[in-house]
């Protein structure tokens, strides 16, 4: 399957549309941080990867339910979940544009909160005890070593789902499908 120049033609004016959209909502956005832009992004990013992760989870429940009817829309699940790694991408710049204190989305990613007394012994007026009390499982290394656990595993999935896929094409015949049912 080949698709048309003006098809891609059109597809590229409208992500080159979508670009200088974002630029000029950077610039409009006149909040602390450009607030506004990055919750956007966020919510974009999450729900267009949410959408893929629910396709790679439908897909994966087919082979274990065995059911046959969905057949039918195979491609139409693994185009939907080879988004994942690009939505993990997006969601990845604004966590760590956070974690740098470019935008303040996550409150917890404040390091102020953590610190009952300032440097010179007066109480901290940012200081949050309910927070401080969830610092281990806050605290950026763990919140980075789960970020990296899940992007893995969604991105090898859907990289395994989709392989297996083209080889079942290629070769034909029933023992591939019984195989990722097994998997499945």
């Amino acid at each position: 399957f080949q698709i048309p120049s003006a098809t891609k033609n059109w597809t590229m004016a409208m992500m080159g549309i979508g670009l200088v959209s974002a630029g000029l909502g950077w610039a409009a956005d006149k909040t602390d941080h450009h607030q506004y832009w990055w919750a956007m992004l966020l919510i974009c990013g999450f729900f267009f990867f949410g959408a893929s992760i629910a396709a790679l989870f439908f897909y994966a429940l087919q082979y274990a339910a065995e059911v046959a009817w969905s057949s039918q829309l195979k491609r139409l699940f693994e185009a939907l979940f080879a988004y994942v790694p690009y939505g993990l991408g997006v969601i990845f710049i604004v966590l760590l544009v956070g974690q740098f204190h470019g935008h303040h989305l996550y409150h917890w990613m404040d390091s102020n909160l953590y610190n009952e007394f300032l440097a010179d012994g007066t109480p901290n007026p940012d200081y949050d005890s309910i927070i401080a009390g969830k610092r281990p499982f806050l605290s950026p290394w763990f919140f980075w070593l789960r970020f990296a656990v899940y992007a893995i595993t969604f991105v090898w999935f859907a990289k395994y789902f989709r392989k297996w896929s083209l080889k079942e094409d290629e070769i034909g015949g029933t023992e591939i499908h019984f195989r990722m049912y097994r998997r499945g």
